[in-house]
């Protein structure tokens, strides 16, 4: 590659003695280079430069109209300092003056004549080897500048991005510190807000629990008088009536309980501990008992894993689902109750199923709401306030509650609660 490079390359021959000329031109023509154009005249260097191009010049310094010296101050004007273009001297003359003057004027070699042909085609190798190396560098200098321009240029878009990337940072970092100010100003509201209503709530239940009472027990005790006075005789229509207005007096004192009660449960602190469930049903149908020994009724009692939560209110969850179990089949010759469970993402879902009145499931919805009865008080007693309390306890605890169920075939209450005894393990 690089001998081929040389064989192209240009090579300009200037020396007044034509027979120098041709023995030179003959050197180069034997060594294979190719582009040699060579001249007597030292005045046509500067056009020859300028149409030619030459890669090396071989150049005598003894010369009539223009000598090598002169030749060369014309040619330094027109050759880029950044340039190396090798200038062979071809001189008799060689002094030490004569070496430093040709050298300061950008000569980059020696030959003194008569020169031995062969030295002179390896100096002029040489020569054309140091030109192809400084092509070579200025090049790839001149390829690494591209890319350090091109690099340079993707470093300052690059910059450029980031500071754009770092500025809409801090503006959505300024925009979220004033959306978590206004949150927590809004916390702080809504717990100003919860905490004024509980106050109202708290004062709401006092009221119930001391003002709405005292009438009542005003009602039921002068109901009890004069059901009790001998010396007034009472019709049964009067007698009648009473007894509607002492059972009215009694139902509302109930239904003053059950509020109560529902509003108390979302006021108590959760005491979580490890439940044992089966042992917790277990005493809930012991507590039953009693109530169910004249009855023909069975519990199929499934498994019953353990779970985490506060145990007193979880044991109200149970006594409330059994307990209507137990009062829905109340009108069945062979009741059935069964209780299990389920295990599926994370939650254990628990169930209490019974052959019981059941309930048409377009009124599901109202089934855990407050005071909602999907059966008439005549058929079934009760003040619509147990499942209310179910839903809030489990709701609490992070789970939910469902139901299923059909008139005269029976429902089943589910209620599902975070299996956190499992995923801790």
């Amino acid at each position: 590659m690089i001998n081929s490079t040389f064989k192209n390359a240009n090579i300009l021959v200037i020396d007044d003695k034509e027979a120098n000329i041709e023995v030179l031109a003959g050197l180069l023509e034997i060594q294979g280079y190719r582009n040699v154009i060579t001249t007597s005249d030292s005045r046509t260097a500067v056009s020859l430069f300028k149409s030619f191009g030459p890669d090396l010049i071989l150049l005598d310094l003894m010369m009539p109209h223009l000598s090598g010296f002169e030749v060369m101050d014309q040619l330094k004007a027109l050759i880029p300092e950044t340039t190396y273009l090798p200038i062979l001297v071809l001189t008799a003359d060689i002094t030490t003056e004569t070496r430093q003057r040709a050298l300061l004027n950008g000569a980059k070699d020696f030959l003194s004549k008569p020169f031995d042909l062969i030295e002179v085609g390896l100096r002029i190798d040489n020569l054309l080897f140091a030109r192809f190396l400084h092509l070579e560098s200025q090049n790839r200098n001149q390829a690494l500048e591209e890319k350090v321009k091109e690099r340079t240029l993707e470093l300052e878009i690059a910059n450029h991005e980031l500071i754009v990337a770092n500025e809409i940072i801090e503006e959505r970092e300024k925009k979220l510190q004033k959306l978590n100010a206004e949150l927590e100003h809004r916390v702080e509201q809504r717990t100003l807000q919860f905490e004024t209503a509980n106050k109202e709530l708290e004062a709401f239940s006092y009221s119930i629990s001391h003002d709405l009472r005292a009438p009542l027990r005003h009602i039921t005790g002068f109901i009890d008088i004069l059901l009790d006075m001998k010396t007034v005789e009472r019709s049964e229509e009067e007698l009648h009536y009473l007894e509607i207005i002492s059972g009215g007096a009694s139902e509302m004192g109930k239904l003053i309980t059950g509020l109560l009660s529902f509003s108390s449960l979302n006021r108590t602190e959760l005491r979580k501990t490890k439940i044992r469930s089966a042992y917790m049903v277990k005493q809930v149908v012991n507590f039953f008992e009693p109530e169910i020994k004249n009855r023909d009724l069975t519990f199929k009692i499934g498994k019953i894993p353990d779970c985490e939560g506060d145990e007193q209110l979880l044991k109200q969850v149970w006594i409330n689902l059994i307990s209507n179990a137990i009062k829905y089949t109340g009108k069945k010759a062979e009741a059935i109750v069964e209780i299990g469970s389920t295990s599926q993402d994370g939650y254990i879902t628990y169930f209490v199923k019974d052959n019981g009145a059941g309930f048409n499931m377009n009124n599901v919805e109202k089934l855990f709401g407050v005071f909602q009865r999907l059966h008439k008080s005549s058929d079934f007693e009760g003040i619509g306030i147990g499942l209310a309390n179910v839903n809030s306890i489990v709701t609490r605890h992070g789970g939910h509650c469902s139901a299923r169920g059909k008139p005269d075939e029976g429902a089943t209450f589910f209620f599902s609660l975070p299996d956190s005894l499992t995923t801790s393990e």
